[in-house]
This record gives C-alpha cells, structure tokens and sequence, in this order.
C-alpha cells in the first residue's frame, strides 16, 4: 500500500514488491539492501501482534551514511488488514512526502479485491510465482483460482492466471493449446473488468507475441502497458524483449535499461538484457552481461546458454 502511495509521486523511484520481498527477513541488514538496490533511502520496519494490536515501527535510514534520519510509529486495532495497510499508507506516506517535498497524494490502493482472503491468496500465489520452480506452477494456479472464486471480479487474479498458464506450458508438461486458450481467456476476462490493467496489457502481448504471431498487435499491448505504469520494470522489460523480436535492437535496449534502472537487483533483468545484446550481436557486452547474470543467480541457465553461443559465433 505504500509502495503504491509513494509511486504516484512524479519523478520518487520507488522499487516494487517483487524486488523487495526478499529482504523479509527479521536480522535482514537495511543498508546492504539499500545498497544492493541502488537507493537513497530504506524504510526498515518492526511489526508487533498482541492483544488484538499491531504496533510498528519504522526507521528511514540513510543508505550512503548509514545513519537513521527519521523514526515513524503506529499502533491500531487489528481488527482489519485493509484498514490497517490503508492506515499506515496514509500516516507513512504523508510524512514520507513531506519530508521529501512531495505534496499530499489521495490515492486508493491499488488491491483490486474487498475480499481480504481472496487478497491473501493472490499474494500467496504472486510470491509463489516470483520465487517457485516450474514445478510449483500448479500451486501457483490453485492459489489464483482459488481467489478468483472468491472474488469473480478480481482483475489482477485473472491477469495473473493468464501469466501462470502461459508458464506453465512454456515449460511443458501440456499441450501449448490447452494453455493458450486458458491463458487467452483469463487475460481477456482481466481487462473485461479493468481495461486500464497494465499487468493484462503485457501480459496479453505475450500471447500475442508467442501464440498468435500478431506482432503488430503485441507491440501495441506492451506500449500501452509502458503508459499506463512507467514506473513498471516488468512492463518494460516485457516490451523490451518484443523489440528486440522485431530486430529494433537500439529501442529494445533503451527499455531494458528502464527495466534495469528501475529494478537493478533483478538477476531476470540482466540475463534478459544479455540476452538482447546477444540478439543484436554484440556479443562481447552480452558475455559481460551473462557472466554477471551468473554470479547474482547461478540457477539461471539460459544465462549460460546465451554465453555459450555467443563464444561459439565468436569463434
């Protein structure tokens, strides 16, 4: 909820969840996160339950001096974990813009549910598909559908869905037909409900892209996702690898650097970039790219492919 508060402020980069997830952990060091996300600032909490109560604290932390510069409380009835994530939004990110010179922001989350258990299963599948093997696609499925059910109007649910079945049978295991319409489906019934969803646009575009071979049509999804949400990496990267399909290598390679930019930890990112350079057959910088994609995640073996043919075309 903060994280969509402080992103609608003009020209404050505020990295997604997707990228910051993963410092979750309770003896997690702020500044090195903060270093390894290539940020200002870090806002490191402390959550409390207990009778029925939520108490947090947070420390806005100086990554490049490492000292606290500020320190924001909060304490309420746990009665609502929408209330209490709006709450927070609204007292954090006040303070949050001001102290930054931002102005006072109205803006409703961004969920796309009233139903608070239809919102914990998409967070549950969302986290699954960021940090899963193939084999947890399944999981990854049941835990979208199962929200859907709940809530039939849950747009990002659909728009999710539709991704999860197109990794599904991008990795095999079925017949690319049978994901395809189910994919295709879901994506369609994602922006039947919300037509300004960027996530469905991109998404849509893949389909397009990989199913249909309608190019012209996938171009104009991903463009249209990049305006709805500038500040999306995934958006860009996703359209960034369309071009680079389509052979315009110097555009293609612009939006990588925004994905990049706006998700500088993401070893996804950089293999995807090397994998652009790679097809533009600049093969000395797409074996930098490769072998740093290797040392941030050695388990992304497309990586190494990319390195391998590009030693071999280089003789």
């Amino acid at each position: 909820s903060l994280i969509h508060k402080l992103s609608s402020l003009k020209g404050f980069v505020i990295r997604p969840l997707s990228a910051t997830r993963k410092y979750g952990d309770i003896e997690q060091d702020a500044i090195m996160a903060g270093k390894e996300q290539q940020v200002d600032y870090v806002l490191a909490s402390n959550y409390q339950l207990a009778d029925g109560r939520i108490k947090i604290t947070s420390q806005l932390i100086n990554v490049a001096s490492g000292q606290i510069e500020d320190t924001y409380g909060f304490e309420k009835d746990a009665f609502s974990i929408f209330a209490i994530q709006d709450a927070v939004a609204a007292e954090f990110g006040k303070k949050l813009l001001s102290r930054f010179g931002g102005p006072a922001i109205a803006s409703s989350t961004r969920r796309g549910t009233t139903n608070e258990e239809a919102y914990r299963l998409y967070i549950q599948g969302t986290v699954l598909a960021d940090n899963g093997q193939k084999g947890d696609v399944g999981k990854v499925i049941d835990y979208f559908e199962q929200a859907i059910q709940l809530d039939p109007n849950f747009a990002l649910a659909y728009a999710e869905l539709a991704n999860a079945h197109t990794s599904a049978f991008n990795g095999g295991g079925r017949k690319a037909t049978e994901g395809y319409l189910k994919a295709k489906a879901a994506v369609e019934k994602a922006l039947a409900i919300d037509p300004d969803l960027a996530e469905a646009h991109s998404y849509l575009g893949i389909i397009k892209t990989n199913y249909e071979w309608d190019f012209a049509g996938a171009e104009a999804e991903h463009k249209r996702a990049v305006e709805l949400s500038p500040n999306s990496s995934p958006a860009h990267g996703m359209y960034a690898r369309l071009l680079a399909i389509l052979g315009k290598f110097d555009e293609s390679i612009a939006e990588m650097k925004t994905a990049i930019d706006l998700e500088p930890a993401s070893a996804g990112n950089h293999h995807s970039y090397g994998w652009i350079l790679f097809q533009a057959r600049r093969y000395d910088e797409a074996i930098a790219e490769e072998e740093l994609v290797v040392k941030m995640d050695p388990t992304i073996h497309m990586a190494y492919n990319v390195l391998s043919n590009s030693y071999d075309l280089k003789g």
